[in-house]
């Protein structure tokens, strides 16, 4: 998996980006999407485009970057994985004698 995110880079990371940034970009969430877009299309640095864009009163270096790492975000899938554990121990304990 590491590979696979490493090899997309920050493109995956769009929805977390839009959530967490899209208001504070001077363009609101169309102009980060906009933004993301160029950002792919020419292969430009993301954090540096969005730096640019976004002063360190919005979001820290830190911050930024945390935001940014595909590694510290998938999504729900955690959660969704988790549920799914719950459920079919459920059920597997409903089927054993």
């Amino acid at each position: 998996m590491s590979q696979n995110l490493d090899a997309a880079g920050p493109g995956v990371l769009g929805e977390r980006l839009l959530a967490r940034l899209g208001d504070a970009h001077p363009g609101g969430p169309a102009g980060l999407k906009a933004l993301l877009a160029e950002a792919a299309r020419d292969e430009s640095d993301l954090t540096v485009r969005l730096r640019e864009k976004l002063p360190a009163e919005t979001i820290s270096d830190d911050e930024l970057a945390e935001t940014l790492d595909p590694h510290r975000y998938l999504g729900r899938s955690a959660q969704l994985i988790d549920a799914a554990r719950a459920r079919f121990a459920e059920l597997r304990a409903g089927l054993s004698p």
